[in-house]
């Protein structure tokens, strides 16, 4: 027997359209592919793309080595077909395991969107205080004296005012944040 017909070629990949192409050629056995390969690719859903995959390469051995992107899906997928007591108990620490998980992710979530709103507030705030401080200069260039003593006296000191709170309210945190 002749190393050519050892040898097996297999196709590795997420693309469909390449998939269907290379299902024509006489030299590719089966293919391959992977949760890595499907979300370079945009895969969302793992096993529509599965099932529309084996539509288009019919007849040919398609090796999908798992269906998820982190080690707990993946083994709640393995553990999913198990039906011995060991599995099914694994499968429902897993499963509580999961939704800690998930509800400390919520948290951490809610925690770094207030940061940011409150990150975002201050970058605003100093962005008006600039804006003013600009408007400040022409008032001042161009005589209007009112108007200049209005944003001096009044609109920056407020600004600066409403600045200070929020970096005393930050300083006062005791928590790192998780935005920088």
């Amino acid at each position: 027997m002749s190393v050519a017909r050892r040898v097996k070629i297999y196709a590795d990949g997420a693309d469909l359209a390449t998939m269907r192409k290379l299902a024509a050629e006489p030299l590719i056995q089966g293919f391959t592919t992977n949760p890595t390969l499907m979300r370079q690719a945009g895969v969302a859903d793992y096993q529509s793309f599965a099932r529309n995959v084996l539509d288009c390469v019919s007849g040919r051995p398609v090796s999908f080595e798992v269906f998820a992107d982190d080690l707990h899906e993946m083994e709640r997928q393995a553990l999913k077909k198990e039906k011995d007591p060991a599995s099914k108990e694994r499968m429902a620490k897993l499963e509580k395991e999961l939704a800690g998980l998930k509800e400390k992710s919520s948290a951490m979530k809610a925690e770094w969107q207030k940061e940011k709103s409150e990150i975002d507030a201050q970058a605003k705030v100093k962005e008006e205080l600039e804006t003013l401080r600009t408007e400040l200069e022409r008032a001042q260039r161009r005589g209007e004296l009112a108007r200049a003593s209005e944003i001096q006296y009044g609109r920056i000191p407020d600004l600066e005012k409403k600045l200070h709170e929020i970096a005393e309210k930050e300083a006062t945190d005791k928590k790192p944040r998780l935005t920088t």
